[in-house]
């Protein structure tokens, strides 16, 4: 994991290889004096399910089931434009700093879904797909009523 300041955003990366944006929950709790960030996931076993024939494993390396991991930040965060996206097994977490107020001392507590961005470039994809063979399909309608 790393974790860092850049200009008036914090950014956190973890590695999370085999887990996907619907197995992710993020939660940011800000207060005046600092946040906390907390990343929930969990990694599905790929092995058979048990009774299916399967040999004991040879390796076993990669951990399955459910983790977390919490990051302190000593400033609080904008909680309303916080954003995540898993890209390459990275999950990305931009978090805007708050500006602070006189009036701030409250607790904010979000969560926040991960988007997969290459599972909305293919979602758009397909309804560009679809758009365009339904103008074909009036076009070609079109030209045959005028006809």
């Amino acid at each position: 994991m790393d974790a860092y300041l850049h200009r008036d955003e914090a950014f956190a990366h973890f590695s999370l290889p085999g887990v996907g944006a619907d197995n992710i929950d993020i939660e940011i709790i800000s207060r005046p004096a600092g946040s906390v960030l907390t990343v929930r996931a969990h990694r599905p076993s790929r092995t058979p399910a048990d009774g299916a024939d399967v040999q004991p494993l040879v390796v076993n390396e990669l951990p399955t089931g459910p983790a977390t991991r919490q990051v302190r930040f000593n400033l609080p965060v904008d909680t309303d434009n916080v954003s995540g996206y898993l890209l390459d097994g990275i999950l990305t977490v931009a978090m805007p700093v708050a500006r602070r107020s006189a009036s701030a001392a409250s607790t904010t507590v979000r969560e926040f879904e991960v988007v997969d961005p290459l599972a909305a470039l293919e979602e758009s994809v397909e309804v560009g797909v679809e758009n365009l063979t339904k103008t074909k399909a009036q076009a070609a309608k079109t030209s045959g009523e005028s006809d």
